[in-house]
Parts: structure tokens; C-alpha cells; sequence
């Protein structure tokens, strides 16, 4: 049976270092199906098999690794209260 691979870049948000990286690396690594083409701050690019993965599948794993979906930048740190230090009144 042949693999029928799709890409699929997710916007990852609360990811602020190269430990971020490498978690969401793991974590999208251990999904059955699953090739890591990059992951950097903020987005996770990856190749997976359409007959045994979803990308449903791949946000839930990052989830699971502590981070969001669909809200990339580090604005988006869960715990985040969304207030600047510059703003003082």
C-alpha cells in the first residue's frame, strides 16, 4: 500500500526558545504517519500520511506538548495577561 503524504504547516502559539522547538518536534514526531519538515518558533511544518493521520491528530499532539493552535507568536504564551510593561497610566 502506498503512503499518499500531504504538508501541512501549523501556526503554534506559546513556543519562545529552541526547548519550545524540540518539544513540538517530539511531540509531532511520535504521531504514526508523521514526517517533521520544520518546526521553528511559532509554526511546525510537517508531511503525514492522509491514510493513517489528520491534522486533527497533529494539533491535539501539540496541544498535549503544552502549546496552542492557531495562534502563533509569543504574544500567545498560555498565561499570558496580553498587557505591555510600556503601558503605564
Amino acid at each position: 500500500m502506498q503512503q499518499q503524504m500531504q504538508q501541512h504547516t501549523l501556526a503554534v502559539g506559546g513556543m519562545s526558545c529552541g526547548g519550545c522547538v524540540d518539544t513540538v518536534s517530539k511531540a509531532l514526531r511520535a504521531v504514526v504517519g508523521t514526517q517533521v519538515e520544520a518546526v521553528t518558533v511559532g509554526s511546525a511544518t510537517v508531511s503525514f500520511d492522509v491514510g493513517t493521520t489528520t491534522i486533527a491528530q497533529l494539533e491535539q499532539a501539540v496541544r498535549d506538548a503544552g502549546f496552542e493552535i492557531g495562534t502563533a507568536g509569543v504574544a500567545a504564551r498560555r498565561g499570558d495577561s496580553g498587557s505591555s510593561p510600556e503601558s503605564s497610566n
